[in-house]
């Protein structure tokens, strides 16, 4: 007796419901999700891409194939009818039809076969895994750790398929147990939808409200510990150009963590001389943390009292930095700018969160907006109370959410020169309405991955240090107050959108930018999965790639203040400190 011929085989396979066009799909996708994406990926990173592409492509099948049995088969029998009586093919369309015609046991051998067809491809595409990410690692100058553990891409991957699966069945049997409620006299059709109609509410709701509340929550229990007291290895500043020092209106205790180590850190005046050979003043650095403040406004006026106290108002230039969602401040960007200035400067930041960013976007897009919007507006009115003759420089700097939160004081860029002197954001996520907008109303023929906006005159992209050397010796006048936004190739952060799910984006559509492999190409949801994936990744990379933009911040803000001395000069202090 057969394979085939055995019925307990049979029947298990229908009463599990493994749908084969489901598992085929998903099949192809476990190994189209093996090539190369933006970032190198490890083994296991690689077996979530895989199995979570895999169980997308496998409901799709099951979508794709209830529609032709539904409605799509009769529609398309209909038109083909039509078609083969206009040229007298009738007869033979209903021949070949009856011959057609399968046994439910033939049926079974054909899915069997392409299933066993698909499987091989997926273990052979496992191991060309192996090269692809091998290729990927040395082309970013990372050693390549892929070795026997790969083997292990296959059973996790395909664990992790059979588990999303498995959670799928029992929203659907959940769904089936209400569509029996439906009345007798309904179409078996109609019963379906109100299956899937409930199975897919319930994902949702679990998506949209279960899933992101349990995870807040739990981030935030955690958060508050980690990131809502001081760093216990530091104690409060002495110096009264620094927060949470005992002349400060922004208490030691409520700074939290992230930010007691940027008051804590950054060169002294007389650090900063011996590195520009220049007299220098000591830099103010302020922040209020959440336990300053109970809104917004009301940190934001804190920190103004904070500019007052410490007479600000005669210094050179000001920066206000956006922070992450812990409330982290780019100490590399906080440093770039005290040394262009050579100390002549104040740094205010305030954090809005103790959650990650990741989390925290999840959580309240709204609430970065609105803190962003408190500290510019607050900022920038207490600078336009000054003697025009008296008012210092004012420039904003944010990575990362920090831009999205800088982004929130403004409407648009009119709005971003009426009110300071410059701008540079760093990796900005791809949800930034106004990074979105600029690059979508690009220039005619630039690309969306290094897009030209207005010819430049105020606004410019840029993707490395070199890049932003040669903007400031072309031709093209760049105009005051200068607006730059420096974004990495094979930054997931600034690529990944739910767009990416089901249409092709611009800039894998156009070449690939600096650094970006060459191979990747866009799959239809598989490039969803490996760039959700990459984001994970994208701080675990060497500087100049994802998410890591090493000193190329200084870079951009000699750009934007027009500093016109020796940058490398600065560039070693940096890297040395």
């Amino acid at each position: 007796m057969g394979l085939a011929e055995k019925p307990r085989i049979l029947s298990f396979w229908r009463r599990w419901r493994l749908h084969p066009w489901g598992l085929i799909l998903g099949g192809i996708m476990f190994a189209i999700a093996a090539t190369p994406s933006l970032l190198p990926r490890d083994w296991q990173f690689q077996a979530v891409a895989s199995g979570f592409s895999a169980a997308s492509g496998y409901g799709l099948g099951v979508f794709l194939d209830w529609n032709w049995r539904n409605w799509g088969r009769e529609v398309g029998a209909v038109f083909g009818h039509k078609f083969l009586r206009a040229f007298a093919f009738e007869e033979e369309y209903a021949a070949l039809k009856q011959r057609l015609r399968f046994s439910e046991r033939t049926k079974f051998r054909i899915e069997m076969s392409l299933l066993a067809a698909v499987l091989v491809w997926v273990a052979y595409i496992s191991v060309s895994a192996v090269r692809w990410q091998s290729e990927l690692h040395a082309y970013m100058g990372m050693p390549v750790h892929f070795g026997w553990e790969a083997l292990g891409i296959l059973p996790v991957g395909l664990g992790l398929w059979a588990l999303v699966l498995l959670l799928v069945h029992w929203a659907l049997d959940l769904g089936r147990f209400v569509a029996r409620i439906a009345p007798e006299r309904w179409t078996a059709a109609a019963h379906s939808i109100i299956a899937g109609v409930v199975a897919l509410s319930l994902g949702l709701w679990l998506v949209d409200s279960v899933i992101p509340g349990t995870v807040i929550r739990t981030f935030e229990e955690g958060a508050a510990v980690a990131n809502g007291e001081p760093d216990p290895s530091l104690s409060p500043p002495s110096n009264p150009h620094r927060s949470g020092s005992e002349y400060s209106f922004n208490r030691w205790d409520g700074l939290g963590a992230h930010g007691s180590r940027f008051i804590s850190a950054g060169m002294t005046a007389t650090e900063i001389e011996q590195v520009t050979g220049a007299p220098a003043k000591e830099p103010i650095r302020l922040f209020s943390g959440l336990k300053n403040g109970e809104t917004p406004q009301i940190q934001a006026d804190l920190l103004v009292a904070e500019l007052h106290r410490t007479k600000a108002h005669e210094r050179k230039a000001i920066l206000i930095s956006g922070t992450t969602g812990t409330g982290w401040v780019n100490p590399t960007a906080a440093q770039s700018f005290e040394l262009l200035y050579g100390g002549d400067t104040a740094i205010v930041a305030m954090q809005y969160s103790n959650l990650p960013s990741p989390v925290q976007f999840i959580s309240s897009k709204q609430l970065v907006h609105e803190s962003g919007k408190a500290l510019v507006d607050t900022v920038v009115a207490w600078r336009n109370s000054l003697a025009e003759n008296q008012r210092p420089e004012l420039y904003i700097f944010g990575e990362s959410l920090g831009s999205t939160q800088g982004e929130g004081a403004f409407t648009g860029v009119r709005d971003i020169t009426r009110q300071v002197d410059g701008v540079l954001w760093v990796g900005p996520p791809n949800s930034n309405e106004l990074w979105a907008s600029l690059s979508l109303r690009r220039d005619p023929g630039t690309r969306e991955v290094a897009p030209e906006f207005g010819g430049g005159t105020t606004v410019r992209f840029a993707e490395n240090s070199r890049q932003i050397s040669g903007m400031l010796h072309d031709d093209a006048p760049w105009n005051r107050p200068r607006v730059l936004f420096i974004q990495h190739a094979t930054d997931p952060i600034v690529w990944w959108s739910p767009n990416l799910l089901f249409e092709q984006p611009d800039w894998l559509k156009e070449s690939p930018g600096i650094g970006r492999h060459p191979s990747m190409s866009w799959q239809p949801i598989v490039t969803f999965w490996q760039v959700t994936l990459d984001m994970a990744n994208s701080v675990k990379v060497p500087d100049y790639y994802g998410h890591n933009y090493g000193t190329e911040v200084l870079d951009g803000m000699a750009a934007i203040t027009g500093y016109e001395g020796d940058v490398e000069l600065l560039r070693e202090a940096l890297q040395a400190n």
